[in-house]
């Protein structure tokens, strides 16, 4: 969440101590040992910093109202605790200053609103502060009470044993209730602060980790209007990328450029000038290379580098050496201006004068659409609320409300409102792009449709002209235009794989010709030349990592360019087929099957996808399925009931079925793979990360003597935790779409423990690994900590890993090996190990 930031006129260095000053007025510190007495309409508070530097200043109002002394000084990195007797009331973190010149203001927001109420112990959630640079913070609250239980019990039993402890957030929390009756009946607790044991080794791994996990080399290409020459960007070292330019007709490549980050979308000017964008933040400084003819054999390079910062807007291909290029002035305005790029001279030569810009008419521009001429005709612009904001007691206006993204529509700097985009996603309209002639906006929407569909809109009538493309039970992914600005096509995924369908005969019949060369692949027209006869194509598969290919139409000829994972022994890749099948209650569903080529019956590991509504498994290349493959066990993944891609109904179909009939999809996906493949369903378990680990746990709950382990990586181990835990929580919009989909804890709360594995632990039968970063902000540690207390308190203590500075997925090439090390060696525990044949894995 960014916050207002309020400059101060010079810089300190820091230096802090570990003290925290009082709260407001009438708050008294409660010293560690001491057990107060509360005064009527007193109660207590347990405040929580988290930092990952020290902090200046941290200041609390209540009921809108500033205390003398309503702050927190001098806090260090890390997390801080205090317990505090004050007035019951409404109060709010106001204030946090990282910097003696540098505040950000909560005031007003809900997030950061709290409620303490008479003779308990309150817990408002962890305020959590996270600095990347000076101008680049991210703050939130999480409740984290199983540490503020251990803390109270360790700093202040008597107050813990003689006050209830209460979560007082948006959301309830039954865990500190739920957590003191198990203690109590238990008779004693584990040690606090237990490290996870760590998972077993495992044997030979037969695909190494970083093999699979190795970074692409090739990341795009582009070829020329002409279809002479190819820009391929790749990566060839540890932060080294290079783009190379292909020769198709001499059949050679040279190094075009070189860079120690990697370069941005790559475009063709004309047929001699490409540009090579190059960001590490923020606008991008444009290189150029303007390419020669041919003289035996070797072609001169002119390389340059455009005067400022900016992006491509269109590459206007009417006008050979011409684009339409953005900038942002000093006051943060985006200037479209006409340029000429076609040498080092005319770049040096053009002027970049706010009063030429192409883009008058419209405030708060954001992104263009241009028609086939290059005209400026479509904006995505940011709107405020015309609704007056309150003062608050200081005279400062509340904070706004998010700004509304709108599309302005025109030409020639005259420009008109002709939609607000919804942020749900059932009524928003995504656009794609405006006709040739600029008449209609093309784009995509699902409102009052069983299925996102292409559609044509009318700028003038404000109203869907007619369906472009529509699919029963499955949604469109993307248009597909050409270099004209001519719609084409559109792409959508069909068992599993991306489906390109083309309206224009002659691109039909190419796209017959590719699908059956690469029979059972996905091929993906990744560019074309101007007259559609040479085309960049990648081809890829579950066990075929993508590749590059040159398709000259004309002799029905596709030469392999490059390959993103050319040091993989593909031949050790298992094949991943879709296969369709009826849940239990008769819904369709699909899903995928992944068989190590070595004969027999093979352990099957189940491997839930997270979300769980809006997204979907397909079959492009996974290294996490390849992994447990070469393991020598099949992997099952099911597209549930939720699961993005088969149309509107199908996803609300999941609407509130988490734990229940998502899983029951599950086991009627296991059920048709036994039937159909050589899975060996009395050696099973499941594997997931986030909603797949929560999934994976659950039916460990439901059916414990089919499962002989579960592992859970950043899983949910508490739905209503997730509320008060997670991104999504803080933010009142997406709180309202949770509880739509997940459900409402106010209300649903039995029915959302009795679906939990933290209130059904003593359930949870099968062994368990725990994988969870500390840095995790859409399923918090809390989680983790939770599920392994439990767990503990049952004398079952899981193995796991816990990774620091690593969010919702793994970033760090070091720990995703250690991960899947340790997953390997749990599941070679559990499941026996089934490594392919020498053989196999060494085939070239």
């Amino acid at each position: 969440m960014v916050m207002r930031l309020l400059k101060r006129s010079m810089v300190v260095l820091l230096v802090l101590t570990a003290v925290l000053a009082a709260l407001p007025a009438h708050a008294r510190l409660i010293k560690p040992g001491t057990v107060p007495t509360l005064e009527a309409g007193e109660g207590l508070l347990v405040v929580g910093i988290d930092s990952n530097m020290p902090l200046v200043r941290v200041k609390v109002r209540k009921d809108n109202a500033v205390f003398g002394g309503g702050d927190m000084k001098d806090l260090p990195e890390g997390r801080s605790l205090r317990l505090y007797a004050l007035p019951a009331g409404r109060y709010e973190w106001s204030q946090l200053r990282p910097l003696r010149y540098l505040t950000y203001d909560l005031r007003n927001e809900p997030e950061f609103e709290f409620v303490i109420e008479a003779g308990r112990i309150n817990y408002a959630g962890d305020l959590q502060f996270r600095a990347k640079t000076v101008n680049d913070s991210t703050f939130h609250v999480a409740n984290r009470s199983l540490g503020v239980i251990d803390w109270l019990k360790q700093e202040h039993p008597q107050v813990y044993a003689s006050y209830d402890l209460a979560y007082t957030g948006h959301y309830p929390d039954p865990f500190p209730a739920f957590y003191r009756s198990v203690v109590e009946k238990a008779g004693a607790e584990p040690a606090r602060d237990l490290a996870l044991s760590p998972p077993p080794k495992p044997g030979a791994l037969p695909l190494a980790v970083r093999a699979l996990w190795k970074e692409d080399r090739v990341l795009r290409a582009r070829i020329n209007p002409a279809g002479t020459l190819v820009a391929v960007h790749v990566k060839v070292a540890d932060k080294r990328w290079d783009v190379e330019l292909v020769d198709l007709a001499a059949g050679n490549a040279t190094r075009l450029a070189t860079s120690n980050v990697a370069f941005g979308n790559i475009v063709w000017a004309d047929d001699r000038v490409v540009l090579l964008p190059v960001s590490e933040e923020g606008m991008e400084e444009i290189h150029a290379a303007r390419i020669g003819d041919p003289v035996a054999g070797k072609r001169t390079i002119e390389q340059y580098t455009l005067s400022r910062k900016g992006f491509v807007v269109d590459t206007l291909p009417k006008e050979d050496g011409h684009i339409l290029f953005g900038s942002v002035n000093l006051r943060g305005e985006l200037l479209v201006h006409r340029m000429d790029v076609s040498s080092a001279a005319a770049a040096k030569r053009f002027q970049f004068d706010a009063r030429d810009r192409m883009n008058l008419g419209v405030k708060d521009d954001v992104r263009w659409f241009t028609d086939g001429e290059g005209q400026l005709r479509l904006a995505i612009a940011l709107k405020d609320d015309p609704a007056p904001r309150k003062k608050d007691e200081d005279g400062e206006e509340e904070r706004p409300p998010p700004r509304k993204r709108v599309l302005m529509y025109g030409a020639h700097g005259t420009y008109r409102e002709v939609m607000e985009i919804a942020r749900d996603d059932e009524e928003r309209f995504d656009p794609e792009g405006v006709s040739s002639d600029g008449a209609l906006i093309y784009g995509i929407t699902e409102k009052g449709r069983a299925q996102k569909e292409l559609v044509a809109f009318d700028p003038v009538t404000k109203t869907i002209a007619r369906t472009v493309f529509s699919k029963p039970g499955i949604d469109v992914v993307t248009a597909l235009f050409d270099d004209a600005h001519n719609l084409i096509g559109a792409a959508y995924y069909q068992g599993g794989m991306l489906v390109s369908e083309y309206f224009d005969a002659t691109a039909s019949a190419q796209a017959r010709l590719l699908t059956e060369a690469f029979s059972g692949k996905t091929v993906v027209v990744g560019d074309r030349s101007r007259d559609g006869r040479q085309l960049l194509v990648w081809v890829e598969a579950g066990d075929q990592p993508a590749q590059l290919y040159h398709l000259d139409a004309v002799k029905r000829e596709a030469v392999l360019i490059d390959e993103s994972k050319p040091d993989l022994p593909v031949a050790a890749l298992a094949p991943s087929k879709a296969f369709v099948f009826k849940g239990h209650d008769g819904t369709p569903l699909e899903a995928f099957i992944t068989l190590p080529r070595a004969p027999g019956r093979h352990p099957l590991i189940l491997f839930p996808h997270g979300g769980p509504i809006g997204i979907s498994d397909k079959l492009h290349y996974d290294p996490e399925v390849q992994f447990l493959a070469s393991l020598g066990y099949a992997v099952l993944r099911v597209n549930f009931r939720g699961s993005d891609g088969y149309g509107k109904a199908f996803r609300e179909k999941g609407h509130r079925n988490l734990g229940t009939a998502i899983e029951d999809d599950i086991d009627a996906a296991i059920g048709a793979a036994a039937a159909q493949y050589p899975v060996d369903t009395a050696r099973m378990c499941a594997v997931g990360t986030s909603y797949g680990g929560y999934s994976s746990m659950i039916m460990a709950i439901r059916w414990p003597s089919r499962f002989r382990c579960a592992v859970t990586i950043a899983g949910v181990s508490d739905r209503i935790l997730f509320f008060t835990a997670s991104d999504g929580g803080r933010i009142k919009s997406a709180r309202a779409i949770m509880e739509k989909v997940i459900g409402n804890p106010h209300t649903d709360l039995a029915a959302m423990q009795a679906s939990s594995p933290i209130y059904q632990y003593h359930e949870l039968k099968v062994p368990v690994m725990i994988v969870h970063g500390t840095e995790d902000v859409r399923v918090d540690l809390e989680h983790a900590r939770r599920l392994q207390r439990m767990l503990e308190i049952d004398g079952r203590p899981p193995v796991g890993l816990v990774f620091e500075k690593e969010g919702h997925g793994m970033e760090k090439i070091d720990n995703i090996e250690t991960m899947w090390t340790g997953i390997a060696g749990f599941l070679q525990a559990h499941l026996g190990a089934s490594p392919l044949p020498a053989a196999t894995v060494a085939a070239p």
